[in-house]
């Protein structure tokens, strides 16, 4: 079974949450930009390969510019 988690975070004013296991860390996050509300998510993912390792990342990102 893989290790999993949760975590959350606030710094300024922006709020995140992250879910996790051992090849794939999951966020979302909200806060501001300027004085508009914004928000997203996204996920990293540890892809294996036989000669070497990659991460790959998605981010979305919400009512922002």
């Amino acid at each position: 079974m893989e290790p999993t988690g949760t975590a959350k975070s606030q710094f300024r004013v922006l709020q995140a949450g992250l879910g996790y296991s051992q090849s794939l860390v999951h966020f979302t996050w909200a806060g501001f930009d300027g004085m508009d509300e914004v928000s997203g998510n996204g996920h990293a993912e540890l892809l294996k390969d036989t000669a070497e390792s990659k991460i790959e990342i998605t981010l979305t990102y919400h009512n922002g510019d």
